[in-house]
């Protein structure tokens, strides 16, 4: 009897491993799935940012949300020297965040997709954007 109990925990044992195993693999794949696509914001980077504040009635947040994911889905990631670009809305409705970056300032420049998009961005919304390089970055200690 104590032989099959300790061949029922065997087998038991083996299989938690082989679904651990199995576990393990399927995180490992979506982590590198995620870190293909993740904006990584670091010093020394070498990428361009572009910070596009806009300013929005409350009613319009979610449509200019809609109009940036959609050119960003359908045309920025397909433009030459695109990485990533981040959408954030305020929580009071008044403004819009996108955070872009790009492998250059002169990838992003030659970019005319962009303009005709903007175009209609600026009948519900105002835009305040600029290029930057990152200078500083500080990470909690629970993320080390």
């Amino acid at each position: 009897m104590l032989a099959s109990i300790g061949h029922s925990i065997k087998c038991l044992l083996e299989e938690l491993l082989d679904t651990a195993y199995i576990q393990c693999n399927n995180l490992i794949l979506v982590l590198f799935t995620i870190i293909g696509y993740m904006t990584i914001i670091k010093k020394d980077n070498n990428v361009t940012t572009l910070i596009n504040v806009f300013t929005v009635d409350p009613s319009n947040q979610q449509g200019l949300i809609d109009i940036l994911i959609e050119t960003t889905e359908q045309v920025m990631n397909k433009q030459e020297g695109f990485i990533s670009a981040n959408i954030h809305k305020s929580l009071d409705g008044i403004h819009v965040v996108n955070y872009a970056q790009w492998e250059s300032k002169e990838a992003f420049e030659k970019n005319p997709k962009a303009i005709v998009h903007m175009n209609e961005v600026l009948t519900i919304a105002k835009a305040d954007g600029s290029l930057y390089e990152v200078a500083f970055v500080e990470e909690g200690a629970s993320n080390t």
